[in-house]
Parts: structure tokens; sequence; C-alpha cells
């Protein structure tokens, strides 16, 4: 049996597995673009002890979408900026302490001036990125599913740290210049 064959069946079985669990924090429309996504399904190929997206395309090759929120590509958001909208920015500025975190400030920024600010900690918890501003660290004002340094994109959700820590909304961020 060749390689590539092995693997083909290997994949097309996974989609027989009678219980297929997904996490609706992804979002195959943005996060597999480009792609003609038949099946998917979510499973730890890699060994890192984070699920990555196994899918079908619609011309029968069985592909991987790595997942990114594992603490070998973390620290690669140091240094970066990050636009959740037109109004909020991200900025990992610094590895925190003992390397655990890394130290962010989110900002609300309308017509040039800054309008509010918190500071906090970006840490890698149950395969997603949270970011906890001011201390609030039940309640993370930023959750992140899934980014690309290399790509320049992110998917998550935040929240607005001046009014109203409960309710969130959905971004797909982008490196800000």
């Amino acid at each position: 049996m060749k390689p590539h064959t092995y693997i083909i069946l290997f994949g097309l079985n996974i989609f027989n597995s009678t219980a297929v669990l997904a996490d609706d924090s992804f979002s195959v429309s943005s996060i597999l673009s480009n792609e003609q996504v038949r099946q998917f399904s979510l499973g730890d190929t890699d060994g890192d002890g984070r699920d990555e997206i196994i899918f079908l395309t619609e011309s029968g090759q069985v592909k991987i979408a790595k997942n990114f929120t594992h603490s070998n590509s973390f620290n690669s958001l140091v240094g970066t900026t990050w636009s959740l909208s037109t109004q909020w920015q991200l900025e990992f500025q610094e590895l925190s302490y003992q390397g655990s975190g890394i130290s962010v400030k989110l900002k609300q920024i309308y017509d040039g001036n800054i309008l509010r600010t918190g500071a906090g900690v970006a840490i890698v918890k149950g395969g997603k990125i949270e970011v906890n501003i001011n201390g609030y660290s039940n309640n993370p004002a930023v959750s992140i599913n899934y980014f690309s340094t290399n790509n320049g994109t992110m998917e998550g959700s935040y929240k607005d740290i001046g009014y109203s820590r409960s309710r969130s909304y959905r971004f797909s961020g982008h490196v800000s210049e």
C-alpha cells in the first residue's frame, strides 16, 4: 500500500466515527477559506494535546488545519498589535514573569484618541488563548480560538471592558500596521 493511500484511508476512517464532536468556536468559512469542505472532524494529529481540524474536500483530499494556539506559536505574538474591530486593538508586549504568559494592553481607539485602556496578561488555557484584563481572571476580556502570525489573522471574541463584561463580540482580527 502506498503511503499516501494509507493516509487517505486513515482520514476517511475518521469520518466514519459515530460521534463527531466540534467546538462551535471554529468557523469553517473563515478558518478554511478557499476550501470546499465536504466533512470535518477534530483530532490531535501531532501529539501536542490540541485538536486540529481534519477535513475532506469536495475533490476527495484529506487535509489538516493546524491549531496555532499552542505554546510554541504563542510566543510569536510578542511585539505584535492586532485590530479586533474598527475601535479595539490588542497589543502583545512582552513575556510576563517566568514566561507563563504575555503582558498585553487592550485599547479602545476612536478618531485617533485612546478612550479606554486595560492592562493584563494573555495565557494559553483549554486550547484557547485567554486575555485577562485588570484582574478579571475568570471572565476573560478576549478569547482567541485561532491565530496565525504568518497570515496575520486571528479569530475569537472580545468584551467591552468599559461597559459590559458579560456580552461578547465575535471578531476576525488582523495585524495592525
